[in-house]
């Protein structure tokens, strides 16, 4: 069965740990909780913060010495792409499923009048921003 969550426990160790912020102490004691948070969008909206808030604590711990970066195996680069697939990521332009999504993205920039945000995969950008001309047949 099951437990519902009820909480966050901090661990006295990180708890009072003057090198850490709160901010870091919540995520590392997250970390510690192995919840199923698969994907940073998850574990950011889990916190509260945005994903860029998300990105620089992850980085200050990586500085700071309590995370590091791991390589991994084709193996497990092949179980996370399957397990990320599932996470409901869609394309809205070509409709793939996609574990790295651009969820802010402008096709007409703001700059110039755009308003509309769409969620579009890496392939989908890449050919947007680099689509430049087209060959056209001239009716004579």
């Amino acid at each position: 069965m099951e437990r519902a969550f009820k909480g966050i426990w901090i661990p006295k160790e990180i708890l009072h740990d003057e090198k850490l912020n709160i901010t870091e102490k919540i995520y590392l004691s997250i970390l510690k909780m192995d919840l199923d948070i698969k994907t940073n969008n998850e574990m950011a909206k889990f916190i509260g913060i945005s994903n860029s808030r998300l990105s620089e604590i992850k980085k200050m711990l990586v500085i700071k010495g309590y995370l590091a970066y791991k390589e991994l195996t084709p193996e497990q680069k092949l179980e996370a792409m399957l397990s990320y697939k599932n996470t409901g990521k869609i394309c809205e332009w070509c409709g793939c499923k996609t574990i790295a999504l651009q969820e802010h993205h402008y096709p007409i920039q703001k700059k110039d009048g755009g308003i509309e945000i769409v969620k579009i995969c890496p392939n989908c950008h890449y050919e947007f921003h680099h689509v430049e001309q087209m060959v056209v047949i001239i009716n004579e």
